[in-house]
């Protein structure tokens, strides 16, 4: 006689396929944020530098004000490695970093030297900060976003780079999106 009836050693399989699915697909619910980047735009800032914060809490604002259909949010990591994680890997598509971070990530240079090359475009940036998209990132998309943000520009202190390619000190290029709205170009339909 076993210890266990083949009810319970039912259980105990689907319980254990269970946890082993929970912990292979890894840390993050993936397919909540593919769900949660359709419904809002998020814009990624890390707590170790709060100059992120700032900056993201004004766009997010200036955004919701100007485009509210956007649903723009500020969603906060603990640092600038695992927010560059995220737009390495495809699971974020704005962020705001640092002018060096933001050069630093699209080489994979430290602190972002265990992660790939990453294409990524600038929509707005200040003196200090830039909020950057993947090169991916829709163009219609990045129009909307720099042509709400003008509204707000002068306020927040930011401009829309007129940068069509990267510059020799490792500035980024802006967005195809956003060049096209400085540039006075009608929005194509998405």
């Amino acid at each position: 006689m076993t210890p266990f009836s083949n009810s319970k050693r039912r259980f105990l399989v689907a319980a254990g396929a269970l946890g082993a699915g929970v912990l292979l697909c890894g840390h993050t619910p993936f397919r909540q944020w593919v769900v949660l980047r359709q419904r809002f735009l998020l814009i990624h800032t890390n707590r170790e530098d709060m100059g992120t914060d700032r900056l993201g809490d004004k766009l997010a604002a200036s955004l919701m004000e100007q485009l509210p259909s956007s649903r723009a949010r500020v969603v906060r990591g603990p640092h600038n490695a695992r927010i560059g994680s995220l737009m390495a890997t495809d699971q974020a598509d704005v962020a705001v970093f640092s002018r060096a971070n933001a050069a630093a990530l699209a080489k994979a240079a430290p602190p972002f030297g265990e992660l790939p090359p990453t294409a990524l475009r600038v929509l707005v940036e200040d003196a200090d900060y830039q909020l950057v998209c993947r090169e991916s990132f829709p163009r219609h998309h990045g129009y909307l976003i720099a042509e709400a943000l003008q509204r707000d520009a002068e306020q927040i202190g930011i401009v829309v780079p007129d940068r069509p390619v990267a510059l020799d000190d490792g500035t980024l290029p802006t967005h195809a999106g956003a060049l096209a709205f400085l540039r006075g170009e009608p929005l194509e339909p998405s």
